[in-house]
């Protein structure tokens, strides 16, 4: 049933871009904190993990598309990842490294997932067209959003209280 796969194909990602945004906040956000504070020596790292934080929303799609892209059986795309991660990650390292020094490794990572995350999704949607996404889709919120957000909010505190006991 193509139209209730390409509902639970854009809720799963819009679900898991969500999580992939607040994480990557709250990563970009509070880690430096937490290093400032507990590891002050490690402070030259935090520039790094400040462009790595991009990769938490990129690999929230990056493991969707994959997955599908498994249960459909497309390893062409599978291994254009392998042959793209191959090729490009040495040529973006040669011309990072030396004009940001370490943090050229972070940024090659961002754009290897970019690239990556880009051409499954295209592939995917070449494959099969009616999965595409729209923005409005990933973006807006729902009943069923409101319904989604209200059992995990009720479960997490049963979760907490159980906890507690």
């Amino acid at each position: 049933d193509r139209k209730r796969l390409k509902y639970l194909f854009t809720r799963v990602t819009k679900y898991s871009l969500f999580l992939g945004l607040i994480y990557a906040g709250i990563s970009f956000l509070v880690f430096p904190l937490g290093v400032k504070l507990f590891f002050p020596k490690y402070q030259a790292a935090i520039p790094i993990f400040g462009v790595m934080s991009l990769i938490l929303v990129l690999y929230s799609l990056y493991k969707i598309f994959r997955m599908v892209l498994v249960v459909f059986k497309e390893q062409k795309a599978l291994l254009l990842r392998s042959i793209d991660e191959s090729l490009f990650a040495p040529l973006f390292l040669f011309i990072l490294l030396p004009i940001f020094g370490v943090v050229g490794t972070a940024i090659e990572w961002v754009l290897t997932y970019t690239m990556t995350t880009v051409l499954f999704y295209r592939y995917l949607v070449k494959a099969h067209p009616y999965l595409s996404l729209r923005i409005k889709d990933l973006f807006s919120f729902d009943k069923h959003d409101k319904e989604f957000l209200i059992k995990i909010i009720n479960y997490s505190l049963r979760l907490i209280k159980l906890k507690k006991i």
